[in-house]
């Protein structure tokens, strides 16, 4: 008596093998996608953290400082009672207080200053910053109290 064996083809094993693979591929090219987009989420993520950053520590300065000076360069001025802190624009914004120097990655541009009358002191300043290859425009206002301006002028004239 012949016992009758069951067991696939080698039709039936390829065309397994073919689907196998097919199904391989399609999740490796997923997992790819999937890990590129996160990548780039992970870094527009950082750049906006380090704009957040940037806007908080340089609206911090501006609104603490007694003047804000403007200079011929790409730079500001901020400067207050104990302290004087200088922000260049550029590939790298710096900001530098006479101690320490930091570096906030984020291209920067002065773009236009509003100075105030008769003084050498600006109301408004404004930047653009680039994000994502956008320019996002960032305005400072300075609002000065009568003191203020009254020490600005006694601090200039050396009094």
């Amino acid at each position: 008596m012949k016992k009758k064996v069951s067991a696939f083809t080698i039709l039936e094993l390829i065309i397994a093998l073919i689907l196998a693979s097919i199904i391989i591929g399609i999740g490796y090219y997923g997992y790819g996608l999937i890990n590129k987009t996160a990548e780039n989420y992970y870094k527009q993520s950082a750049e906006k953290s380090r704009y957040h950053m940037f806007c908080k520590v340089i609206s911090s300065d501006f609104n603490d400082a007694l003047m804000a000076k403007d200079t011929l360069e790409n730079s500001i001025v901020l400067i207050g009672k104990d302290s004087r802190i200088i922000y260049h624009f550029g590939d790298k914004t710096e900001r530098y207080n006479g101690e320490m120097s930091e570096v906030f990655d984020l291209r920067s541009k002065k773009v236009n200053s509003v100075p105030i009358k008769g003084r050498n002191l600006v109301s408004e300043v404004f930047l653009h910053i680039r994000l994502d290859n956008t320019i996002v425009e960032l305005p400072l206002k300075k609002m000065y109290s009568a003191q203020e301006l009254i020490e600005s002028e006694i601090y200039e004239r050396g009094y």
